[in-house]
């Protein structure tokens, strides 16, 4: 799609730029993540949800709310995919 090529191309000047910029490569994560779950295709979506917890769990603090919303996609898109377990 479109939307998803424009996204890697932004994931990919990103990933050339300094640590700086983890917080805009989280969020194209999440970006993604929307992306893929609006496709249908959850498991690519969580994949990148928790590529972008990971950097939200390195750059913010613990109870900061982006993290507390990473959580609550992932936990959201398997609910999506019916995994209550």
């Amino acid at each position: 799609t479109k939307a998803r090529a424009y996204f890697e191309q932004a994931l990919t000047i990103d990933t050339r730029a300094d640590t700086s910029t983890l917080n805009s490569f989280a969020l194209l994560y999440c970006h993604l993540s929307s992306l893929h779950q609006h496709l249908g295709q959850y498991s690519t979506a969580i994949s990148y949800r928790e590529q972008a917890l990971a950097i939200f769990e390195q750059v913010c603090p613990t109870n900061h709310p982006k993290i507390a919303r990473a959580c609550e996609g992932i936990g959201f898109l398997h609910q999506k995919m019916g995994l209550y377990q």
